[in-house]
């Protein structure tokens, strides 16, 4: 329908494929690797058993036969094909409808089922959403889609093609100054699935320098967040630094190193991230949400798992997608700030006299006859004062 009219349709038509419900296509095993394990079985069996489980796979055979029941295969085979004319749809719109109103839908629904997309397809669609990023016309949402649907990809089925990602590293860099707590705020759980994706499932794949440039460049982000923003970059750093040691050099405060770090610059591995400190983590500290002083506390002491600056269970056994969606659903941040005490106002120290002139001239008369009986007067009534 879509080529027919082409691509002349409302979003909300092609949105309707984001309800399917497909989690696995044709994931079935190989007849040959099914017969080999059939095989390995009947070995461990006796002539008694293996007779007795013949008997008992022909009756299971003859009850799936009889029951109107979809057989997992055919399920798959339908999902298979329902996917694959999904996809076909979405490459069509890509490549000769970029600057239609269903680029938006079309991207978010490449980062759904981007696990679900048949190897043939990796290369077409690779160029094409790299050639998206780089024309500058995509939203920061649609890049940050195209992004997740590549390294959805790359941590799936694409582990086995030679692809360079460097540059969709970089465009994601750059891309992550663009959140920030106002409308873009909701972008938060897409970045949280970014760097899932491609960072912490690609951990082997990572260089130090990108590592470093990545933690450095997400607390910088949590100073432009809410707080249950803030609080799942920090959870993500957190992961970071446990995952590689190395990154202790950012908590070091020395200022001697190799180099000048440059946030300003598009490539985190050329960066120098390596010479930079974490100094964002003092800013949170304090930070008006209490959970986030606790959080940054934590932090600053090298994200401890045990002793006096350790998270609580609740807290340290989250990840940051999850402390997300938990601060986001429930009421966990204390919004109640308590008020600043008002301030007491001072009082104005006077000689205790009503007639403030009665009072200068008193004072003046005993300083002209003794200056000792002026200074005990004075302390005597400033005493009197005092106590009332």
């Amino acid at each position: 329908m879509a080529k027919k009219l082409e691509f002349e349709m409302q979003p909300q038509v092609l949105e309707t494929f984001l309800t399917l419900n497909i989690k696995e296509i044709d994931l079935s095993t190989p007849e040959e690797k099914k017969k080999m394990l059939k095989k390995e079985k009947m070995l461990k069996y006796s002539r008694r058993e293996r007779k007795r489980l013949k008997q008992k796979e022909k009756l299971d055979r003859e009850l799936l036969e009889t029951k109107a029941t979809a057989d997992k295969e055919q399920k798959l085979k339908l999902h298979t094909e329902i996917i694959q004319a999904v996809f076909e749809t979405y490459i069509r719109v890509i490549k000769l409808a970029a600057e239609s109103i269903l680029l938006p839908i079309v991207l978010e629904g490449l980062a759904r089922f981007a696990h679900l997309i048949n190897i043939e397809y990796f290369d077409s669609l690779f160029s094409a959403l790299n050639n998206l990023i780089e024309s500058e016309v995509l939203t920061d949402r649609e890049m940050l889609h195209c992004m997740q649907t590549a390294f959805t990809i790359l941590s799936g089925q694409g582990t086995v093609i030679n692809i360079d990602p460097s540059r969709f590293y970089k465009h994601f860099y750059c891309a992550l100054l663009s959140v920030h707590a106002g409308q873009s705020s909701e972008m938060t759980p897409i970045v949280l699935d970014c760097l899932y994706t491609m960072i912490h499932k690609r951990r082997k794949q990572m260089s130090q320098q990108r590592i470093l440039a990545f933690i450095k460049r997400l607390c910088t982000l949590s100073l432009q967040q809410s707080p249950e923003s803030a609080m799942s970059f920090l959870a993500a750093v957190r992961q970071f630094v446990h995952a590689y040691k190395y990154s202790d050099i950012l908590f070091d405060a020395e200022a001697q190193g190799s180099g000048v770090y440059l946030p300003e610059l598009e490539d985190p591995e050329h960066c120098c991230a390596n010479t930079t400190t974490l100094w964002e983590l003092h800013l949170l500290r304090h930070h008006y949400d209490p959970s986030i002083r606790k959080y940054t506390k934590h932090m600053l002491h090298g994200a401890p798992l045990a002793g006096e600056n350790q998270l609580t269970q609740d807290l340290a056994r989250k990840t940051p997608s999850e402390l997300y969606e938990l601060f986001c659903n429930t009421d966990v941040f204390n919004k109640n700030i308590p008020e600043r005490p008002p301030k007491r106002k001072k009082m104005k120290h006077s000689s205790g006299f009503m007639n403030e002139t009665f009072g200068n001239y008193l004072e003046s008369v005993l300083e002209a006859a003794s200056p000792n009986v002026s200074k005990d007067l004075h302390q005597h009534l400033m005493n009197q004062h005092n106590r009332t």
